[in-house]
């Protein structure tokens, strides 16, 4: 019982140092900006507030002496802000979506009226990024998961941002040029950890440590220039990864896609041999879960996916006939291929 409870207490401080490590080390987005009132001055002391529509997330900031106001730490999502200060109208405005990485600028301004009156901003303009001299792009779940991709791999469409080519030279599978660089010198992180394969060609033919299934994926940006200080050491460029989370309602996906010789014309080859179609049995399956634990304040969201590969190939190839192996070339034009023009 007394070591159960120990494994138990050991389990819980390994979940509390992993949620905390996602807080501190995740590739979060910002919020910026400056409350005035009407007359265009800047309001000191104003509460601002921003919620996660999902996860019920709260972060809070009072703006500064010029009025500004910084929310750090913001996960990728769907956020709701609000900003108050006594003798103003409270400010309220949904379904803002931040991205990746992203800072985004909100300034508002304040109507002079009651507390218990609320101004709603519902709809505006896309949110620019003005902030960051970063170059980059986001690539959104939607476009991950509907795309075609050859094997499920979400990196083939890093080769669809500018200044990107597929890298031919690289051993790698999913190698990827930006900007004329080696695709070693690209900087792959999930969640803000580093997930660079430093030991390509020994167990697996990626530049990533770990590839995961595309609808565990939320988004992912691709920086190529001009980004922050913190990714000094990538002369490529910076490829970052938000795996999905939980929520405060249950989700979950499944999927299986397949292959098989069944579906498939026969092989050239083959077909003038009198061979039947070779076997293909080629299945990629699995799904996804998440939901909430407590609350408004604990998540889980797990993802699961399987290969299996079973196929045979056609080779035409040429074998000695048993008067070459015993060293009878006699019906054989033999030449020296040194002096031999082709």
């Amino acid at each position: 019982m007394k070591h159960r409870r120990t494994a138990c207490v050991s389990l819980l401080f390994f979940l509390l140092l992993a949620g905390l490590g996602g807080t501190i080390y995740g590739q979060t987005a910002q919020v910026t900006g400056r409350i005035t009132d009407a007359a265009g001055a800047v309001l000191p002391a104003a509460q601002v507030t921003i919620t996660n529509q999902r996860t019920g997330l709260i972060r809070e900031s009072v703006s500064n002496s010029e009025g500004n106001y910084t929310l750090p730490l913001l996960p990728p999502g769907e956020y709701r802000l609000v900003v108050r200060k006594e003798g103003f109208k409270p400010t309220v405005r949904t379904d803002i979506v931040l991205n990746l990485e992203q800072v985004a600028r909100f300034d508002v301004s304040l109507e002079t009226g009651a507390v218990t009156e609320t101004v709603t901003i519902t709809s505006s303009g896309p949110v620019l990024e003005r902030e960051t001299t970063s170059v980059g792009q986001v690539v959104e779940n939607k476009a991950i998961v509907t795309l075609p991709l050859n094997g499920r791999n979400y990196s083939q469409l890093v080769a669809l941002m500018p200044g990107a080519t597929p890298n031919q030279g690289s051993r790698a599978t999913d190698g990827v040029s930006l900007n004329g660089n080696r695709s070693f010198q690209n900087t792959y992180l999930i969640d803000g950890v580093d997930n660079n394969n430093y030991i390509l060609g020994v167990d697996t033919n990626s530049t990533q440590a770990l590839r995961p299934s595309v609808d565990a994926i939320q988004e992912f940006k691709v920086e190529s220039a001009n980004y922050s200080a913190e990714y000094g050491r990538s002369a490529g460029g910076i490829i970052s990864l938000a795996i999905k989370s939980g929520t405060n309602e249950f989700h979950g996906s499944a999927f299986e896609f397949f292959r098989n010789d069944k579906l498939d014309a026969n092989d050239w080859f083959a077909n003038r041999a009198r061979l039947k179609r070779p076997p293909l049995r080629y299945n990629q399956f699995g799904g996804t879960i998440g939901g909430p634990i407590l609350r408004n304040r604990t998540f889980f969201f797990a993802s699961y996916q399987g290969t299996r590969d079973k196929r045979a190939r056609t080779a035409t190839t040429t074998v000695p006939t048993p008067a070459m192996i015993s060293g009878n070339f006699g019906s054989i034009n033999v030449f020296d291929p040194a002096s031999v023009a082709s």
